[in-house]
């Protein structure tokens, strides 16, 4: 039954077909089972932590922009947390997105409250083999220091 298949094969096989939920159980499916288990088990332990940072001198004032890495292939990334702050000046608008195909997916869109105080946002967004966060700040002073710190979990696609 699982002769000349992969793991992943086999894998996606159960995952994606309902009807093999409803067969009776037998030795076969039984061992089928436990190797698609210990499969998914195997995938989930190699969950590891994910961090972005970057700064900068601001030197559009307009609208200043600062990229995490995009998320390579064979990679999966959950983002949990972004942090973005200007330590010199209260921008206008701080913009936090994900960049995903040349389209921003909008996570926060907001004002920071003081100088040196961060906008930030939290929750969970899958990121896919291309994206990366992407953070904008609105209406800089020429040289001010901007940052922003990202964090949250990678899996092996």
């Amino acid at each position: 039954m699982a002769e000349g298949k992969t793991v992943e094969e086999l894998t996606r096989e159960w995952q994606v077909v309902s009807d093999k939920f409803k067969s009776i159980l037998n030795s076969d499916i039984e061992r089928l089972l436990r190797i698609v288990a210990d499969a998914l088990t195997i995938k989930m332990n190699n969950i590891m932590p994910w961090y972005a940072t970057g700064n900068m001198k601001a030197v559009n004032t307009t609208e200043e922009t600062l990229f995490s890495q995009k998320v390579r292939p064979d990679q999966m990334v959950v983002l949990t947390h972004v942090s973005a702050m200007n330590e010199d000046h209260a921008n206008t608008t701080t913009r936090i997105a994900v960049e995903r195909g040349g389209t921003n997916l909008m996570l926060n869109r907001d004002v920071q409250s003081a100088v040196n105080i961060s906008v930030d946002w939290d929750g969970q967004v899958l990121m896919a083999e291309g994206d990366r966060v992407k953070v904008s700040f609105f209406g800089c002073t020429s040289a001010d220091d901007i940052e922003i710190s990202c964090s949250g979990y990678e899996i092996k696609a």
